[in-house]
């Protein structure tokens, strides 16, 4: 396989959220002038290779002062926690099905043990839309119910769940949103590295029938704010790998930050196949040889 090629761009982002892309800023690496002041800097990286293409966006923790010559360089790892909601809640989703026969939402879903109270959870199938709570069992580490569901949803055997934990005092509030059906799409997730040299890899299987990506999230603390980076491997024969160098802008904010990076692994669904979506959740390893 070969590397991907790489295609950079970057944008300064207001306090509203909207971003204006930077005019001949499409290097992997850029330095801030005056008129980046009070704004935060994005870098938008898109990858491509013969498989297909992955996009990844990062953001500054902080808004650019005034002056700021350029963007400050990576500091030295550490494992410091910082504070209340520091640690990742590795909600995934292991199960979730509909029975038409029993109109039951059958739902499996682990989480951190460190977790408490209540999430909030979504069926949306139809036009409708189904709400209500259930309990986190901390003593177990996951989330367990079968709810019993409207007829008119359980009739389709298929329908998106979205299931909202809000966070306590010892860890950050997480979503996941993946399709409910009967069939199983056999996710099965290698933990991902990074290795020494900044690149990213893991790979993993899927049911053959499986079609789409398999999508990777990478959340860990830098500079007391919550970061994500969010990639995409396509599904080839029932497999999929990602092996694609970090820029340098995410492993500087890696090298800040605060306890583990941890991955999100998911596959969505498949409407097609009614295959349901999967998700599983591992601390990523850092691997000094490579």
């Amino acid at each position: 396989m070969r590397d991907p090629i790489f295609e950079f761009s970057w944008a300064r982002c207001d306090a509203s959220g909207s971003c204006t892309s930077i005019p001949h800023a499409t290097g992997p690496s850029y330095v801030v002038t005056a008129a980046d002041g009070q704004h935060r800097i994005e870098l938008r990286v898109v990858a491509r290779n013969e498989y297909g293409e992955t996009e990844a966006r990062v953001q500054t923790a902080h808004t650019v002062p005034h002056p700021e010559p350029v963007l400050p360089p990576p500091a030295a790892a550490s494992d410091k926690k910082s504070g209340a909601g520091a640690s990742a809640t590795k909600l995934a989703l292991a199960r979730a099905t509909i029975s038409r026969h029993d109109r039951v939402l059958d739902v499996l879903a682990p989480i951190t043990r460190l977790a408490s109270g209540r999430v909030h959870v979504q069926l949306q199938a139809g036009k409708r839309r189904y709400r209500f709570t259930a309990p986190i069992d901390s003593a177990t580490g996951r989330v367990r119910f079968r709810r019993q569901i409207p007829k008119t949803q359980a009739e389709l055997g298929t329908g998106i769940v979205t299931i909202t934990y809000p966070g306590d005092a010892d860890t950050r509030p997480q979503t996941v949103r993946l399709r409910a059906a009967s069939r199983p799409a056999k996710l099965t997730v290698a933990r991902p590295t990074i290795t020494a040299g900044g690149r990213l890899r893991a790979a993993g299987t899927v049911s053959a029938r499986a079609g789409g990506a398999v999508r990777l999230q990478l959340g860990y603390v830098a500079d007391g704010k919550t970061m994500s980076l969010q990639l995409k491997a396509p599904i080839l024969n029932g497999r999929w790998n990602l092996d694609v160098q970090l820029p340098q802008v995410v492993r500087g904010a890696m090298a800040r930050r605060e306890g583990a990076v941890q991955s999100y692994t998911l596959f969505t669904g498949y409407l097609q196949e009614r295959m349901r979506g999967e998700m599983r959740s591992y601390q990523v390893g850092f691997d000094p040889t490579g």
